[in-house]
Order: C-alpha cells, then structure tokens, then sequence
C-alpha cells in the first residue's frame, strides 16, 4: 500500500493524496498503519478529506484485510 493520487471527478485536477502509511515518525504509536492524507489549501473544507479518508479506510479493512488502522492529527 501507500498514497493514491486524489482528483476531481468534475475536472480531473488533482487536489492531492492519500492512502496509508506506516507512521514510522511516531515509535509510540508502532506498529500500526495510518491513514494518510494531503490536499492542496484551496481543496480544505469541502469533505474531500473525509470522502477520501472514508474510502481508504474500506480499501484497508475490506482489501488489505487490516484489522486495526489509525490516524493521527499534527497540529501547526
């Protein structure tokens, strides 16, 4: 696994990234595997995050079979 390529159905833009990681920058929190993510400013506030955190956590749980995935906010 890794990060996926995020798009707008409507015009192809991209609005950025997400998919999953291992948060190797956070011992205390291993072993897990998180759901990343990444858009661009102009795409915040508009529920792709959430639409694209929702299908990765299907793609982790129903594909990958995981039984545990974590997310973790930075601040600042």
């Amino acid at each position: 696994f890794g990060l996926f390529a995020v798009e707008l159905l409507a015009s192809g833009e991209l609005a950025g990234c997400t998919g999953l990681s291992v948060p190797e920058f956070l011992p205390q929190a291993l072993p897990a595997v998180a759901i990343s993510w990444r858009f661009g400013p102009q795409f915040w506030g508009q529920g792709y995050a959430s639409e694209a955190a929702h299908a990765t956590l299907e793609f982790a749980l129903q594909d990958r079979g995981l039984d545990r995935v974590i997310s973790i906010s930075q601040v600042g």
